[in-house]
């Protein structure tokens, strides 16, 4: 299934800060927020990807990251240390993958080996089937 542009489309932010975003799916299903790694744009999430999410009935949205497309460029703050984030120095001052992922209430993280900037189509139905897991888990907790 491929995922036209067609979709609400916005910017919102607060103190100064704007994100650009776009919605797609179902607005009564279960919100799901994609965000790309480093410096990427929300053009940069494969079609047939939200295809798939938008099919499973998800309240789709994927956004641009600070600092790139129709977001706001906090050209000020300076460039940041890349080397320091590979190196892990980053995740042990508490960034991180996994700090992030403990931050978050019943947060899990998932992390599939060869994963990067193009999501694997083979690890797809796998991650899909994770999502709908949590997503059913999370409904019940609520009700």
């Amino acid at each position: 299934m491929h995922v036209s542009t067609a979709g609400t489309i916005g910017v919102g932010g607060t103190g100064g800060i704007a994100i650009a975003y776009e919605r797609h799916g179902n607005p009564d299903g279960p919100p799901l927020l994609l965000v790309h790694g480093l410096g990427m744009q929300l053009v940069a999430w494969h079609p047939d990807l939200l295809g798939a999410l938008v099919s499973r009935g998800y309240d789709l949205v994927v956004c641009d990251n600070r600092d790139v497309g129709r977001s706001t460029h906090l050209v000020a703050a300076g460039r940041p240390d890349l080397r320091a984030l590979r190196s892990g120095e980053a995740a042990s001052a508490g960034g991180g993958r996994a700090a992030t992922a403990a931050a978050v209430p019943d947060a899990e993280l998932l992390e599939i080996e060869g994963m990067g900037h193009d999501l694997p189509r083979a690890c797809w139905e796998r991650i899909l089937d994770r999502l709908d897991d949590v997503t059913r888990r999370a409904e019940a907790a609520c009700r």
